[in-house]
């Protein structure tokens, strides 16, 4: 039993290709052939195609979250620790950080 490179595609793989023939009135007394062609793709198929755009979506999420977080560039990486008002690297205007809440202790209540 051997089987052929599209017996394995077909069995293993999940992929299909059929096709039929069918007659169809066209004109009074004749008949034309009208053939079919089904091709069928599995789901994990469609999924691997679909899936690289969320991931590149999610790396660059994930990236510019991180750059704004640690004081970075969001165009490109540079450390604006020293310079927050432009990137010195390549020219961009960081967005204004929201000021950060300073913790003041309350006095303990009397009894």
């Amino acid at each position: 039993l051997s089987l052929t490179p599209w017996d394995f595609v077909e069995k293993t793989l999940g992929f299909q290709i059929a096709g039929s023939m069918h007659s169809q009135p066209t004109k009074p007394h004749t008949v034309e052939p009208l053939q079919r062609i089904f091709i069928v793709v599995p789901h994990w198929f469609i999924l691997l195609l679909c899936l690289p755009l969320p991931l590149i979506w999610l790396r660059r999420f994930r990236r510019q979250r991180y750059r704004l977080r640690h004081g970075l560039c969001l165009k490109c990486g540079y450390d604006l620790r020293s310079s927050p008002e432009k990137c010195p690297e390549c020219g961009a205007i960081p967005p204004p950080r929201a000021p950060t809440a300073a913790i003041v202790p309350t006095p303990a209540a009397k009894p």
